[in-house]
């Protein structure tokens, strides 16, 4: 009776259908749990894709918007007067947008480095560094401190020894004061990048005493990187397109191109920084202690008069002439400077910037 009873409790099953459904709901409570936990991972994940795309969307809006503040000149590009860390434009983001560090460094040789971050949502942050360079829509300068790409070339030097030297081609710095007069704006030349002092595009005739004329070599005939015709077109392409102001100088931080109409005369005691165009029967007159930083272009029979002690940085050209006699028995003094020509890829009217490549550095 007793062997009876303990068969029928152990085939009891009382019971095991509250202990499936317990093992079912933990089952349940696990699955769901864990489905959360992932949706909850998925969506922070999916979330911070978000805010990290918009953060580099930012950084790329900060690099364009930037290099468009360059084309534009709103913002100067550093340039050899202050390498290699130029002070950081002041660029603000425009509506919608949210981006900083913006920092420029010049890498030399007309490259540069400009860096932006981007910020977003949840402490996202991109960071974008692009290479681009910044070259100028005139033609190559530097045949010399004076070069004439026209047809018979005439050079009147001085005749006697005063005054020291008219036409140089060493590598004169420009004066560390821009508003400097007379001779203390001269600097040392240098053989270091020096040109020749009196290029011409075919044989010239020179009279007057040759010691006025110095360079490495003093003068040269033929072979030179531009031609009469680039800088006849350059000269078209600036006033068709209305790209010059009068009777206005540039500085040496904002260079401008300057033309001198036929009829008028550009002259005084000035100082001035950029490109000056003296049209076909204009003139242009250097006279007391001022200076001109960059190019002198004297078109046709477009004349340059100097007097007094002051000194153009840089050089001057004679272009489109079938006749052309340049008068240097002046007091006033031609020095080729690479500096000078340099800084002419300042004026933003004709810069070109072209971004050579792009690079993430969030993770450097």
């Amino acid at each position: 009776m007793e062997a009876k009873k303990a068969k029928k409790k152990i085939g009891n099953e009382k019971g095991l259908v509250l202990v499936v459904a317990l093992l079912l709901i933990t089952v349940l409570v696990l699955l769901s749990s864990t489905a959360i936990t992932t949706t909850t991972t998925d969506m922070k994940i999916a979330g911070n894709y978000k805010e990290g795309v918009r953060a580099l969307y930012d950084a790329e809006a900060g690099i364009h918007y930037t290099i468009g503040l360059l084309r534009s000149s709103t913002v100067t590009l550093p340039t050899t007067l202050n390498v290699p860390t130029p002070p950081t434009p002041a660029v603000t983001p425009p509506t919608g947008f949210s981006f900083s560090g913006i920092a420029l460094t010049n890498l030399g040789s007309d490259r540069y480095q400009l860096s932006a971050r981007g910020n977003a949502a949840i402490g996202a942050q991109k960071a974008l560094e692009a290479i681009f360079t910044k070259t100028s829509a005139a033609p190559p300068v530097g045949e010399g401190a004076m070069a004439m790409y026209g047809n018979s070339p005439t050079v009147q030097l001085k005749v006697g020894l005063g005054g020291g030297v008219d036409v140089d081609g060493h590598n004169y710095p420009l004066p560390p004061d821009f508003t400097c007069q007379g001779s203390s704006c001269r600097t040392a030349g240098s053989d270091i990048g020096a040109k020749t002092g009196l290029y011409t595009a075919s044989a010239p005739t020179i009279t007057g005493n040759l010691a006025h004329l110095a360079g490495d070599p003093p003068q040269t005939t033929g072979g030179g990187i531009s031609t009469n015709q680039q800088w006849i077109d350059f000269v078209d392409y600036v006033i068709g397109n209305g790209l010059y102001v009068t009777n206005q100088l540039g500085t040496r931080a904002a260079p401008l191109i300057t033309r001198v109409p036929s009829g008028s005369t550009l002259g005084g005691n000035m100082d001035g920084a950029g490109i000056i165009i003296v049209d076909d029967g204009g003139a242009m007159s250097v006279g007391g202690t001022g200076h001109f930083e960059g190019l002198v272009i004297l078109r046709g029979t477009g004349t340059f008069i100097g007097n007094g002690t002051g000194s153009i940085f840089g050089s001057v050209i004679t272009i489109d002439h079938a006749a052309k006699t340049v008068g240097l028995d002046g007091t006033v003094d031609i020095l080729y400077s690479s500096q000078a020509l340099g800084n002419l890829s300042n004026i933003g009217s004709l810069q070109t910037i072209r971004v050579t490549s792009w690079k993430d550095t969030s993770l450097e």
